[in-house]
């Protein structure tokens, strides 16, 4: 549209802060398999196989590694098509439960950083002032990011004070991110005003197929950005009492 402007957010911004760009995603991945305690053996696994299929399929990125399963290209050809298809469901699962684990960790060391390159883009974004509802109608400017990472908006909430335990943090009335405040099988839009796009998903952001149809959770059991989180086997692998 005329007289819109649109950023792009890549991971050079959370370099200074702790984010590792791709050539050093594996590093951060076995640098954090060590951190993990007696409590996070099933985590640290689901690290470690990520990093060895990784280093097999020599890619660089969780991205490229999906997409390497996801094509077969990581096959057993021993095994049998359905046996085939249920491994390479979990090796995704257990790659993006250890991406979320990894993030969700630098999150925790990144919250006691000023952010000020996060804080100069938001003034960019938003150039009035007074109430941020307002000021989130009346910008001409939205924002891209293949980023996982959710300094944005960690340091968006703190600047503007705004309470995500009342409203929905990417629904329409904040971040306008396609998710709505009911019903996770839909995205949807507001055209008149600030949008953040995540296009790669998120830290905090679940997906999966329901009937044949994507359905998008907005938060990880409610932990918003830069709260405290254990990290631990129970957080992210499910119990048989408690699936």
């Amino acid at each position: 549209m005329s007289g819109t402007t649109v950023y792009i957010l890549g991971a050079g911004c959370s370099v200074k802060y702790g984010y590792p760009l791709a050539a050093n995603f594996i590093p951060a991945f076995e640098s954090f398999s060590r951190s993990l305690g007696g409590d996070a053996q099933q985590l640290k696994h689901a690290v470690d196989e990520t990093v060895v299929l990784m280093r097999e399929a020599k890619v660089q990125t969780v991205d490229e590694l999906v997409f390497r399963i996801h094509n077969q290209a990581l096959d057993d050809p021993r095994q049998q098509s359905t046996q085939a298809y249920a491994v390479r469901l979990q090796r995704i699962l257990r790659a993006k439960i250890a991406t979320v684990a990894l993030f969700l960790a630098l999150e925790q060391r990144a919250k006691a950083e000023i952010l000020d390159s996060y804080q100069r883009l938001i003034l960019k974004i938003f150039p009035a002032s007074g109430d941020w509802r307002q000021r989130f109608r009346d910008t001409c400017c939205h924002l891209l990011t293949f980023n996982y990472d959710r300094l944005f908006e960690m340091s968006l909430l703190r600047m503007f004070g705004i309470d995500a335990d009342t409203q929905l943090l990417y629904g329409e009335d904040i971040l306008n991110s396609g998710l709505h405040q009911c019903t996770g099988d839909s995205l949807g839009f507001r055209d008149d005003r600030f949008c953040f796009l995540k296009l790669h998903g998120s830290v905090g952001m679940r997906i999966h197929e329901e009937y044949g149809q994507p359905r998008y959770y907005p938060y990880l059991d409610g932990v918003k950005p830069g709260e405290k989180i254990e990290l631990n086997d129970e957080r992210f692998f499910a119990k048989s009492a408690r699936p």
